[in-house]
């Protein structure tokens, strides 16, 4: 997690890009998103009890089959859910 410091320092880099330097900037947060969605995915195992607040707002389900960057939780008779796992929490 990015300290207070950190964060101030990359306002201010945002300040001084220019165009170029976002389409750039852009490309790097997608691809550092798309990593840490993989990262998290490979934190849960099929049959894990899990959570998450979706548009149904609090569910609750046990993983039926991890993807790379999601999750396929079965809600019971809620049906079966295809959730990012960034959303997920074990519970």
């Amino acid at each position: 997690m990015l300290n207070t410091s950190e964060m101030v320092r990359i306002r201010q880099l945002f300040a001084k890009a220019d165009g170029d330097n976002f389409n750039e900037i852009a490309n790097m947060f997608n691809e550092a998103r798309r990593s840490y969605a993989h990262r998290q995915a490979r934190t849960f195992k099929k049959g894990q009890k899990v959570e998450w607040i979706g548009k149904r707002g609090l569910m609750s389900g046990v993983i039926a089959k991890v993807n790379r960057k999601n999750i396929v939780v079965d809600a019971g008779a809620q049906g079966m859910w295809n959730v990012t796992a960034t959303m997920l929490k074990a519970s």
